[in-house]
């Protein structure tokens, strides 16, 4: 187990144990510090340019059809792409709580919609992401 979530751990742990969950509103955990507003766009943009040669990606200039599937990701990828000069076409980008209907899982069965798309704007990838934005599928 990573180090840094062991104290998490832990913690779940002791509540599992006592059985007792204390719960008061939003705007009591606001006054006690307990929030935190984040904002994970840059560190996940760094992580994807730690793993994806966008220098060579910037050269080309290509064009990218993203699929967020309704999740998580969208806007990550196509501001990302964006930053490296690629020409954009986003579907799927909206919020959905039933995900259009399917899984999002970026897996041959589930990227018809991104396979035609890619075909029908004569594009040079197609790129999707599950709900989370943590795997993609090209």
């Amino acid at each position: 187990m990573p180090a840094d979530i062991e104290p998490i751990v832990a913690c779940m742990a002791d509540i599992l144990v006592s059985g007792t969950v204390n719960r008061f509103s939003l705007a009591k955990a606001w006054e006690k510090g307990l929030v935190e507003v984040i904002e994970p766009f840059n560190d996940y943009a760094a992580h994807l340019e730690t793993m994806i040669d966008f220098a060579t990606i910037k050269e080309r200039e290509i064009s990218v059809v993203v699929d967020a599937m309704f999740g998580a990701g969208i806007s990550y990828l196509e501001e990302l792409l964006g930053r490296h000069d690629c020409k954009v076409t986003a579907i799927h980008n909206w919020r959905d709580l039933l995900f259009g209907g399917s899984l999002p899982e970026p897996s041959a069965n589930h990227l018809h919609q991104l396979c035609q798309a890619v075909r029908e704007r004569k594009a040079e990838l197609g790129v999707a992401l599950d709900g989370d934005a943590d795997r993609l599928g090209w």
